[in-house]
């Protein structure tokens, strides 16, 4: 995969930003939606993750030459809008992401409120998923993924996953890895995330795109993913180093990879 600095790095920026001007829409085709800072924690590690998700997503849109948009959703600021809420989910999109984190071994309060006061929506024919960080491995993220996709399909969706694997980062409880960094593992996971949101949005076939079969195959992607792990350093790309450093940088409040990622969500 040929990806440079530029590309990943590119921010609210990027390439998918580019086209979705291009384009004169309000929202993109793949929408990720993020419930977070933690209300309890205020920490802003599923943003961070939400925006690593975002950059490979771009990245192999490029890649594929798709006429996809990309766009990064702050869901909490519109909980008290309804109006602005609701649209996120208008106009069909191919697919909505959502993303928050875990508190008391389940979902924190913004996941339930936003499907409390959203109004009535049907998104029947979107694919949708979720991501979710939580501090260990066994402490409730599988809680929050499930929460969120049962109530997408609720409202109409046709919920996907990574294969067998619910998306969760874990981003404590580690030996020798500091408390809220990613793993380079992490970045591949993304990675493979991405591919699959990909093949799920082009489902729904269109004029001049090509068949999910014909990009799965140039992907080279498949589903037991689990079947080619990463065994070795070499095994990871030089763009998923980068990537793990700048979301890692973006613990720091004062840092421009924190601001930068701040200014992608709309």
């Amino acid at each position: 995969m040929e990806l440079s600095r530029r590309t990943l790095l590119a921010g609210g920026a990027g390439f998918g930003a580019k086209l979705l001007l291009a384009q004169d829409t309000q929202f993109a085709d793949i929408r990720l939606i993020v419930l977070a800072p933690s209300p309890y924690t205020h920490r802003l590690d599923s943003i961070r993750a939400g925006y690593g998700l975002k950059t490979l997503l771009e990245a192999r849109v490029q890649q594929l030459g798709l006429p996809f948009t990309i766009g990064f959703y702050d869901g909490v600021k519109r909980l008290n809008d309804v109006t602005t809420l609701a649209e996120l989910f208008s106009n069909s999109p191919r697919a909505i992401i959502m993303g928050s984190s875990t508190w008391g071994q389940g979902s924190n309060r913004y996941v339930r409120q936003l499907f409390e006061v959203l109004p009535q929506q049907s998104i029947i024919g979107t694919q949708a998923s979720s991501w979710v960080t939580a501090g260990g491995a066994h402490t409730g993220g599988e809680v929050v993924a499930t929460d969120i996709q049962r109530s997408l399909m609720g409202i109409g969706a046709s919920v996907f996953n990574l294969g067998q694997k619910l998306v969760v980062f874990t981003t404590e409880e580690r030996e020798d890895i500091p408390s809220g960094d990613f793993t380079l593992l992490d970045m591949w996971v993304m990675d493979q995330f991405a591919q699959i949101i990909i093949l799920q949005a082009l489902q729904r076939r269109g004029p001049g795109l090509p068949s999910p079969e014909k990009v799965q195959a140039i992907l080279g992607f498949r589903i037991d993913y689990f079947s080619r792990f990463p065994l070795s350093p070499g095994d990871f790309t030089k763009e998923m180093r980068e990537l793990r450093i700048f979301l890692n940088r973006a613990k720091n409040p004062s840092s421009p990879e924190r601001t930068r990622i701040l200014s992608s969500l709309t």
